[in-house]
Parts: C-alpha cells; structure tokens; sequence
C-alpha cells in the first residue's frame, strides 16, 4: 500500500477493531466525497491570501488524507490522487510561503487604500496579531520570509503605537 500525501500508518497505528469496522463502513462513496474535500481543500489554498483559511483547510486535508490511508490500509479500494503523495504535500508546504507573502501584499494594498492613520494603524496591528498567532507553524518550513515580513512591519508597528500614543 502506498501512502497517501507522505502518511504511512503502520500496523501497530491502527487498531484492527478500527481497520475492520473501515472495511465494513467505509464506502466507496465516502471515499468519493473524502477525496473531493481534498480537492477542494487544495484549490483553496492555492488560491488564499488569508493565513487562517491556509492553516484551516491544510489541517482538514491532513485529516482526509489520514482516512483515505487507514481505508487503504483496511483493504478499501481507493481511487488514485492525482499527484504523487509526497509531491501533493510537498505543495501543501510550499503553500505556506505563498499564503505568507501574498497575505503581506495585500495588507499593504489595503492599507495603502485606507483613508485614515487610525484605520491604517489597525489594520496593522490586527496584520501583526494574525502574524503572531501562526509564529510556530513557520519554524522550519518560511521562517526566513516570515522574519523579513516581522522586521518590515516593526516600523510601520512603531508608526502606529504613536498613532494611539503607547
């Protein structure tokens, strides 16, 4: 069995009560719904902006690509990905890069189209916090751009904590 998207559950993963009730429950059209839920999931994040929905709907693809190997595993006949399993993670990963500079673009659009220095100072702000909540998910894979994108907004953080004078 070959593992979907870089997953490889072993024997001693899964219980065999969970790999027999699969066998029983598991149906060719769940697999069929599975799969397009991963589909979908991976036309959005190629396409997002937005980190939330990035980290979001990779978290959901994971969760379908766990299914789909642990069916295989119970002996569920699974229709091929398109892609390379190790290549369909690979873009999943390489994703968050993207995800991270398109996201800095934007808020440089947006803030640049706002009309305020209130407005602008947070919509920065809110740019930083969003920034923060994912610090860990770029520790490895973009930690380099996303030190550059922390060091480009500490100016514009510095204009905007004069803004509210903090």
């Amino acid at each position: 069995i070959e593992p979907v998207v870089g997953i490889s559950i072993q024997n001693s993963d899964v219980p065999q009560k969970t790999l027999d009730d699969m066998r029983q429950c598991y149906t060719n059209i769940q697999a069929t719904d599975d799969l397009r839920i991963l589909k979908d999931c991976f036309d959005i994040i190629s396409e997002t902006t937005n980190l939330e929905t990035y980290f979001v709907r990779k978290e959901l693809a994971m969760r379908k690509l766990l299914t789909l190997e642990q069916a295989r595993k119970a002996g569920v006949p699974i229709v091929d990905l398109p892609l390379h399993s190790k290549e369909f993670l690979r873009i999943l990963e390489s994703q968050k890069v993207r995800v991270l500079q398109d996201s800095f673009k934007k808020l440089q659009f947006e803030t640049e189209a706002l009309k305020t220095v209130v407005g602008k100072a947070n919509r920065i702000n809110r740019y930083y916090g969003e920034l923060l909540k994912y610090e860990d998910e770029f520790e490895f894979e973009g930690n380099e751009q996303y030190t550059i994108i922390i060091n480009l907004l500490k100016p514009l953080l510095k204009d905007a904590s004069e803004v509210f004078g903090v």
